[in-house]
């Protein structure tokens, strides 16, 4: 077991200026030597400049990174080549983390782990609905039953990079670790996420690296499930199809098939009147698989260009 690792704490943003200024109370008590934190703001006119300039100012380990290339895929790449850190954690401006989530993943970079994932558990603007809850839960929180370094690799299509961490080296080696075709439809995460999984990476599960994830309303609506649920579907097929292995490009033609039996399962469900609300939801992830070469982004970052 080596000693106390470096790491570099990378915060894409854009045009989240309250979210950022909690996000960012919440890390100071948490610095250390050996840790600093990368705020890289996305928005063309600087936004989030004056909102980091206080913390930059009264921290050392505090620095602000403009990145007027739009689209989440240049943000981050830009944190990952100014960072200085041998570790990356990757913390999304809409998150919050916990008192001890530095510590908690510091401990997993001191056992020389290649890649670990914390938790995630939602913070709703609203009461979410009663109908709507359990996939709320399930969209924007990421739980496993676990201990403290379990394998995640199977799990590798259900994780994402923020409130992650990457070995710089290991995982980017000297490259650009995103892939700018991702740039405004979502999804570059889980290709490299794929990327690292077929080199044969080990995925950490990290429980005590926990963060609030904040949940506009606007989220909270049946409409942005279904628009997100479509776009998964699509993610599924679009990362095997882009694969340079033909193992992966043949699983094409498959999940085609898993997403048009998954729209006669709920299609049918939803004309009984079953769960009508849920199911159709469910429903969009069959249809975006069978459509999985027509991309829709749905987050933030797609509005950016």
């Amino acid at each position: 077991m080596k000693s106390l690792a470096s790491i570099s704490i990378v915060v894409p943003t854009y045009r989240r200026a309250d979210m950022l200024t909690e996000l960012s109370h919440a890390l100071v008590p948490q610095l250390r030597d050996g840790v600093e934190v990368l705020i890289v703001d996305n928005c063309p006119d600087g936004s989030a400049r004056d909102t980091v300039a206080g913390f930059v100012a009264d921290h050392a380990h505090f620095y602000y990174l403009h990145e007027p290339k739009s689209g989440v895929v240049h943000a981050r790449n830009a944190g990952v080549a100014a960072a200085r850190g041998e570790y990356i954690l990757f913390l999304d401006d809409d998150e919050v983390p916990s008192k001890n989530w530095v510590a908690a993943f510091s401990k997993l970079a001191k056992q020389d782990v290649m890649a670990a994932f914390g938790r995630i558990v939602p913070r709703y603007e609203d009461e979410p609905s009663i109908e709507l809850h359990t996939m709320l839960n399930r969209c924007f929180s990421r739980e496993f039953d676990h201990p403290m370094g379990h394998d995640l690799t199977p799990n590798f299509v259900d994780l994402g990079t923020g409130n992650a961490m990457f070995h710089k080296k290991r995982c980017f080696g000297n490259g650009v670790p995103f892939d700018a075709r991702f740039n405004h439809s979502g999804g570059e995460d889980t290709h490299l996420i794929k990327t690292l999984v077929n080199r044969g990476a080990v995925l950490s599960w990290c429980p005590a690296g926990l963060v609030e994830e904040l949940v506009p309303a606007a989220r909270m609506r049946a409409q942005y499930l279904r628009e997100r649920r479509f776009a998964q579907g699509q993610l599924r097929c679009q990362i095997l199809a882009r694969s340079p292995r033909i193992s992966d490009r043949i699983k094409v033609p498959i999940w085609m098939g898993v997403g048009a039996l998954q729209m006669a399962i709920y299609g049918i469900k939803m004309m009984l009147g079953k769960d009508v609300v849920a199911n159709r939801i469910r429903y969009q992830g069959g249809l975006g698989k069978l459509m999985w070469w027509h991309s829709k982004g749905v987050g933030e970052y797609a509005n950016a260009g």
